[in-house]
């Protein structure tokens, strides 16, 4: 018998309800993040010194080049200074994610068939594909769990993708050329001038506007790159007048130039893979995949111009011309370069997934973004490969021009992450509180002015 003020003994225990439907835990959104930056810094990292690394390795092949600067006596021990087969590589390392997107499809589609259900209690239960017909017990995640990934994409995409995969390979070829006559450092530096471009194709092409801290922070990435491009400079004409084999002033002015049109080219890039995710559901996977194949195509043609164009004009003729056969034979010469050919493949493969995955997850900007802080990365890897490694050629010395570059990728970064509002444009702002706002007030636009405040998302790119 119930007394007053007790609450009468359930008839029954309370069945077990279902909250929602899960397949296997899954990282935050914050833990994914991070793990997709570290992947990228790393692995891009890797990808420019083993570019590097072939470009300063000698092996016979069938060319002839001048021996040891005389221009007098011929040798066939040449420099691999190949960046047509370089894009070759990194195409066919792309290609080879068709396999690993037919395998996450292949795994995803076994998930649908049995559901992990989490109980309002705390455990878990199964649920047979069948439990789907009743209404009761769908989800939004079990109706639609596979999303874009698991549904066929059209031909039609797939032609698509022609136009992006044509751009990362014009854009690779000529920042691959670039890397021939500069620094490593230099050269990722100079990389991050596709935030520059990104700004000016937002405004143009997709019709955003820039608020002003956002035209000062390219203004910023701007003066870095100028900063980077005169430091380059007065380091090859030091080693000029030393004599020290250093990349003569208009080689290193001809890769500086190949390197920024190559991000111009790669802006353009972004946008159309970001399109191409977000607005037609082409898995990253596959996106990256048909780059690959793609671009084997385009390249397969392209080296029939290309062994044919003159191979007149000293160091800078690798850019018009390459003989695709002396390539093969100079790696099959060379250990070294089989060894960094194979981890090149796997490297290069492992970072455009990456990228892509942070293209659509995060934004394109995040994935320029990273493009420039892997600089810190990059020249790291050159000082210890120069002074503990003591390779002079792949390394990189600390100049007195040095300090100048160190200050153009400080600006780079900070210009970067106040571009996408991460930062406030004025440093100080740094180390002031934020200031207190009165219930209902509007925030200010601008987060330039007045006390730093947390800016809005705006011109997500």
């Amino acid at each position: 018998k119930a007394t007053r003020g007790s609450n009468p003994p359930p008839a029954h225990p309370p069945a077990k309800t279902m909250s929602a439907t899960e397949d296997q835990p899954e990282p935050t959104n914050r833990a994914l993040a991070f793990t997709l930056a570290a992947g990228m810094i790393v692995f891009g990292t890797a990808s420019t010194e083993l570019s590097k690394i072939q470009f300063e390795t000698k092996s016979h092949g069938v060319d002839s080049c001048d021996a040891d600067d005389d221009d007098e006596a011929h040798t066939k021990d040449c420099y691999f200074d190949k960046p047509y087969f370089n894009t070759l590589i990194m195409k066919f390392g792309m290609s080879l994610c068709y396999f690993l997107y037919l395998f996450d499809r292949r795994q995803r589609t076994k998930k649908l068939e049995t559901k992990t259900l989490k109980m309002d209690d705390g455990s878990t239960a199964l649920m047979a594909s069948t439990d789907l017909d009743d209404p009761t017990t769908r989800t939004v995640v079990a109706a639609g769990d596979s999303g874009a990934d698991d549904q066929e994409v059209p031909f039609s995409v797939i032609l698509r993708i022609i136009i992006p995969a044509f751009t990362d390979l014009v854009q690779t070829v000529l920042a691959m050329g670039g890397l021939l006559f500069v620094d490593p450092s230099i050269y990722q530096m100079c990389r991050g001038s596709v935030v520059i471009f990104s700004a000016i194709l937002s405004v143009f092409w997709l019709g955003r506007r820039l608020e002003c801290r956002h035209i000062i922070a390219v203004g910023m990435v701007l003066l870095a790159i100028l900063m980077v491009g005169l430091a380059g400079i007065e380091d090859a004409e030091a080693a000029d007048d030393d004599d020290g084999g250093g990349s003569s002033v208009l080689l290193v002015i001809i890769g500086l130039l190949l390197i920024i049109v190559g991000q111009f080219i790669g802006a353009i890039q972004f946008i159309l893979e970001e399109e191409l995710m977000t607005k037609l559901g082409c898995p990253p996977l596959l996106l990256v995949a048909w780059e690959g194949i793609w671009g084997l195509t385009i390249m397969f043609i392209l080296y029939i111009p290309l062994y044919y164009t003159p191979a007149d004009g000293g160091d800078a003729s690798v850019i018009w011309h390459e003989n695709v056969f002396d390539a093969v034979v100079q790696i099959s010469n060379s250990p070294l370069l089989i060894a960094t050919s194979v981890i090149s493949v796997f490297v290069l493969l492992t970072y455009n997934v990456v990228g892509n995955l942070i293209t659509k997850y995060l934004n394109a900007v995040a994935r320029s973004m990273l493009e420039a802080c892997r600089t810190i990365g990059v020249w790291t890897v050159g000082l210890m490969i120069y002074y503990v490694g003591g390779n002079q050629n792949i390394g990189e010395a600390w100049t007195n021009w040095s300090y100048l570059e160190l200050g153009g990728f400080f600006f780079l970064v900070y210009g970067t992450l106040a571009y996408k509002d991460i930062v406030p444009i004025n440093p100080l702002d740094l180390f002031r509180k934020p200031a207190d706002k009165a219930p209902g007030a509007r925030e200010e636009a601008d987060a330039g002015a007045g006390d730093y405040r947390a800016a809005p998302e705006v011109e997500e790119f």
